[in-house]
């Protein structure tokens, strides 16, 4: 297969049809601290989607999300809905109105980044090299005649056996042609607070939910054999979206996969409280301030989206069952978390607010 080529075609529109959802968060001050502020939801389409799916439920998120992030109170630190419970509320939706035939997948991931699996990946930051996707297939033949106490190697491209074989060598960090996905939202978002850094480009997490049918040949979609030895697979109740499916018909968007794409993103506010939503009066500022704000504003809501899923037991220990990955995971349950909460809110301390 020409990895190669498959990945110059490739772009987001030509396999999803896409409803663009934009969680706003602005700035407020929470006694002498910065913090988020979910100050609304917002559908980015105004055209009608392609899909017939999205054709009531872009109305329901507006009037039910936004109603609630604007009255209610469920956050200890903001006067205003948090952004986990804005996540959470939108799943329920979006759960309760699943057309008859189709199952809800989802993708949570650091940034505002194309959907894109790790073969295709370029540059020196975690990318392969023209050479590498040229000659992928010789590379994984080769590691599974090496070891094939650990891998085996099947050549029929797209199969069930092939994507198990290659979701184990993406179990041990080797670039594949797989996107994970999973069937839990919960697990998903903690996919996309451990993977967040405010200083890489484009630095909005985004959670996508996939319209899977439940038959589903034709497109990208994959699910695999769940094998005792590739125990995260279990652990993180996965599925893939397998960029060896792709050709002639699915670019050329016969097969699209329709997907909602949730991204928090920073909006200028610096509101103190609810009312303020309505007419804010603000000051004008300058860039370096409102990149302050932004970055406050995004890791802010990252940080209390994790600590609620810990208190819901979701742990990234738990997701990666490996020895190596499960002592990763004790290291940061007991590392110094208050010195951290001190570094963290001298970072954010501004003056009280009389």
């Amino acid at each position: 297969m020409d990895y190669q080529s498959m990945c110059d075609l490739y772009t987001e529109e030509k396999i999803f049809d896409t409803l663009e959802v934009k969680i706003k968060v602005g700035v407020t001050t929470y006694d002498s601290f910065k913090a988020y502020l979910v100050s609304g939801v917002q559908i980015e389409n105004d055209a009608e989607p392609t899909s017939q799916i999205f054709n009531e439920i872009r109305k329901k998120i507006i009037n039910s999300i936004n109603k609630m992030t604007v009255t209610d109170k469920h956050s200890v630190s903001h006067v205003s809905w948090s952004a986990f419970y804005t996540f959470k509320e939108m799943f329920d939706l979006l759960e309760k109105n699943i057309p008859e035939d189709y199952s809800l997948f989802y993708r949570g991931q650091g940034g505002g980044w194309q959907i894109s699996p790790t073969l295709y990946r370029k540059g020196d930051q975690g990318g392969y090299s023209d050479e590498f996707r040229k000659n992928y297939d010789k590379i994984y033949k080769s590691i599974a005649q090496k070891f094939p106490e650990d891998l085996s190697y099947c050549a029929e491209v797209g199969s069930d056996e092939r994507a198990t074989n290659l979701a184990e060598l993406q179990h041990y960090g080797l670039g594949t042609p797989l996107v994970d996905v999973t069937e839990n939202p919960f697990i998903a978002m903690l996919f996309m607070t451990m993977g967040y850094n405010s200083d890489v480009d484009n630095p909005n997490p985004q959670m996508d939910v996939f319209y899977i049918k439940d038959d589903e040949t034709s497109s990208i979609f994959q699910n695999v054999t769940h094998l005792h030895q590739n125990t995260r697979i279990t652990a993180q109740k996965g599925a893939f979206l397998n960029f060896e499916k792709l050709d002639e018909s699915v670019l050329a968007g016969n097969k699209k996969i329709s997907r909602i794409c949730i991204k928090i993103e920073y909006q200028y506010l610096q509101i103190t409280n609810v009312e303020d939503l309505s007419e804010p009066n603000e000051p004008a500022l300058t860039v370096e301030e409102l990149n302050k704000n932004e970055k406050i504003a995004l890791e802010t809501s990252v940080m209390d989206i994790a600590s609620k899923l810990n208190s819901y037991h979701y742990s990234g220990s738990d997701l990666f069952p490996d020895f190596y990955k499960y002592l990763e995971g004790v290291k940061m349950k007991y590392a110094d978390k208050d010195h951290t909460k001190q570094q963290w809110n001298t970072k954010f301390k501004v003056e009280k607010v009389s």
